[in-house]
């Protein structure tokens, strides 16, 4: 009896040396932090960066909290995601992914960014660039509740053929990407006046025949006497509308 309450005496001593150690250490200047290397940050500043942290130069790197780090600096609307790694004895390395708008969406009088899943994750503000496409005709609501075979993935899906390069109908020459109420996408180019009505669905069959027939009517320079082009009916047909020479 006697030698099991010795054992459980020992290990109380133990437990209690380790942990004036670590108390010790965590409030040494051995492993207060003297440097800190921030990666990844273009849209977001580097002051933001370290006042979202919690983190400066008096901040002891074995006390740190990494997960709670990470945590916090994932909450603001430009990072998707941020990893935090100690360099021992002391430099500390904060590296962050950020959000790639691939849109802007106009809903009840405002504007936010869109990334290439569709998430609106941030209020576009005064000095931003804003040579994105835009998203128009639905509310935030409805794009962000409607069915995920519905326009929005329409739209996400013309985005990303845009998106690879195509030259006759590149990203940059995308003004616009309409929904109608019957959730019709009808596109807008920066260059040209004429719509193109897209209709729903095999957004990416659709593309590429547009893409042919804007490189047809350039090469035979019929733009000015376009109207529309249409593929309104799912059917693999383009229409394009004439203007009328009267």
């Amino acid at each position: 009896m006697l030698l099991v309450a010795g054992g459980f005496l020992g290990i109380g001593v133990f437990v209690a040396l380790g942990f004036a150690v670590y108390n010790g250490l965590t409030r040494s200047v051995f492993f207060q932090i003297t440097a800190i290397n921030i990666q990844g940050s273009q849209r977001v500043g580097k002051g933001t960066i370290l006042e979202l942290s919690g983190v400066d130069i008096h901040s002891n790197l074995l006390k740190l909290k990494r997960r709670g780090v990470e945590e916090r600096l994932a909450a603001h609307p430009w990072i998707k995601s941020a990893e935090v790694r100690r360099d021992w004895p002391n430099r500390l390395l904060i590296a962050i992914q950020e959000r790639k708008p691939v849109a802007i969406f106009v809903g009840e009088g405002r504007f936010f960014f869109v990334d290439a899943g569709g998430g609106l994750f941030a209020s576009a503000e005064p000095g931003d660039d804003l040579d994105f496409p835009v998203i128009s005709g639905l509310t935030r609501q409805a794009w962000e509740t409607t069915d995920p075979a519905g326009a929005p993935a329409d739209v996400l899906r013309l985005l990303r053929k845009a998106g690879r390069g195509d030259s006759n109908l590149p990203l940059q020459n995308i003004s616009e990407l309409h929904v109608d109420q019957a959730g019709n996408v009808v596109m807008f180019l920066a260059d040209r006046p004429f719509p193109i009505h897209f209709g729903r669905g095999d957004m990416e069959g659709k593309f590429g025949r547009v893409a042919k027939v804007l490189g047809w009517l350039y090469k035979k320079k019929q733009f000015q006497e376009t109207n529309a082009i249409r593929l309104d009916d799912l059917e693999k047909k383009v229409v394009v509308e004439r203007a009328s020479s009267g």
